[in-house]
């Protein structure tokens, strides 16, 4: 797990995923605040460092946020390692 110093949070965290299924289906995320207000934690998928500014300036597409606990947007879980 990786943090970067965010101008808004303390820290943007980024996880390296791989689908189980399927090991060659694998990337990073960064946390991000669920938007279904509950306590998280959500998930953005981070392919480029254009992404990671989106994250870093909380612009980043909503229908891509993945939430731990609510599930908000239905994908399925990836392993972090």
């Amino acid at each position: 797990m990786t943090t970067l110093d965010n101008h808004d949070r303390d820290e943007i965290t980024l996880v390296y995923r791989t689908s189980a299924p399927d090991p060659m289906d694998w990337g990073f995320e960064a946390q991000v605040p669920c938007l279904g207000g509950c306590a998280g934690p959500a998930w953005v998928p981070v392919r480029s460092p254009m992404d990671l500014l989106a994250v870093y300036d909380d612009d980043f597409p909503e229908d891509v946020v993945r939430c731990d606990r609510c599930i908000t947007a239905g994908v399925a879980a990836r392993e972090a390692v």
